[in-house]
């Protein structure tokens, strides 16, 4: 896990702001888990601290080009 400062200084963003959405195009892999296929919406940070957005499941993974994964599965 990074620090404040080193998330800070890999992102450009301020901790509390940093967004799949904000982060350099290509700089990170986005992964997202399984089980918000569950869901319609989501809630995600828009990229400013304390600004989240509410957009829709398939229009996240299509912006920011998530893989979908298994991250929280059972054991």
């Amino acid at each position: 896990m990074a620090t404040q400062r080193e998330a800070e200084a890999l992102t450009g963003l301020q901790v509390g702001g940093i967004s799949a959405l904000a982060v350099r195009p290509g700089a990170f892999e986005v992964l997202l888990d399984a089980s918000a296929r569950a869901r319609e919406r989501v809630h995600v940070s828009a990229g400013v601290r304390g600004v989240d957005l509410e957009l829709a499941v398939a229009d996240l993974i299509t912006v920011t080009g998530a893989r979908v994964v298994d991250a929280v599965g059972a054991g």
